[in-house]
């Protein structure tokens, strides 16, 4: 009887954790990415950091931060996602909770609160209503529908060099579209094929959440699509080259020696 009661006991937890989670299988793209630093491909703009749980395939996100001249941080865990949001200097936050929700993760509430009102700008994903707490943080609201396939991006500077509209593909996940519909002020930049709202703009511009995961959008366009939404959220963030700092230094310093010449050479 104790090995019938166990038996159950065992399938019931089984059942219990694999309800909570949003994959059912195949590898993780970030495993060999918790806890490193990544410089920027080019001249430094920015800094960002990302936390993503669970990705199936290279969904472009580091790749296009770096490439868009992103000092990368990718958080160890969730833990170290609250610690280095509350105590660092971050341009940009990415959070893609995949896999399990954020409420679930421990993810602090009030820290990006804190973060998003304190100016920061962040950008945000989930698959579950559990997380609407945390919608709410990016003035969206989770309408509850699931599992759409077409987004049509409305606002030209993110439609930039992309197809529109484009194709959400599943790969092992349960949910990998969420419809949301904004709240405050918010603006809608794209919408499902059932007119929910793709992606949400707000905060005044500084944040975006995005209504489908980050392995989800198509292979070919990951990476460009990505880089329009940090580029519709940060607009301010421009590399800045190195000889520019150069050349800026020595226009000051001639300007100095002009204006002080007859002190100088006297």
């Amino acid at each position: 009887m104790k090995k019938i009661t166990s038996f159950f006991l065992v399938l019931f937890f089984a059942a219990g954790f694999a309800y909570g989670q949003n994959s059912s299988g195949g590898a993780n793209f970030y495993q060999s990415l918790f806890g490193d630093q990544i410089a920027p491909l080019g001249a430094p703009g920015g800094t960002a950091l990302v936390w993503v749980d669970m990705a199936h395939e290279n969904d472009g996100v580091v790749d296009g931060l770096t490439n868009l001249g992103y000092s990368v941080t990718v958080a160890l865990n969730a833990s170290d996602f609250n610690t280095q949001l509350q105590n660092g200097h971050f341009t940009l936050a990415v959070l893609f909770t995949q896999n399990n929700t954020s409420t679930y993760l421990g993810i602090s509430q009030s820290i990006l609160a804190n973060y998003i009102s304190g100016g920061g700008s962040a950008i945000y994903a989930t698959w579950d209503v559990e997380d609407e707490a945390f919608a709410n943080l990016f003035d969206a609201h989770i309408t509850g529908n699931a599992n759409m396939v077409t987004v049509t991006i409305t606002d030209p500077l993110l439609a930039s060099g992309i197809t529109n509209p484009f194709t959400l593909q599943n790969i092992y996940w349960g949910t990998y579209s969420l419809g949301l519909a904004p709240i405050n002020s918010a603006e809608v930049l794209a919408t499902f094929e059932n007119s929910d709202a793709a992606i949400i703009r707000g905060n005044g511009g500084r944040t975006i959440m995005l209504g489908y995961l980050s392995d989800a959008s198509p292979v070919t366009q990951r990476q460009a699509i990505f880089e329009n939404v940090v580029d519709v959220t940060v607009q301010s963030v421009v590399p800045f080259p190195y000889y520019w700092i150069i050349i800026l230094f020595v226009l000051l310093a001639a300007g100095v020696v002009f204006a002080k010449r007859k002190v100088i050479f006297s």
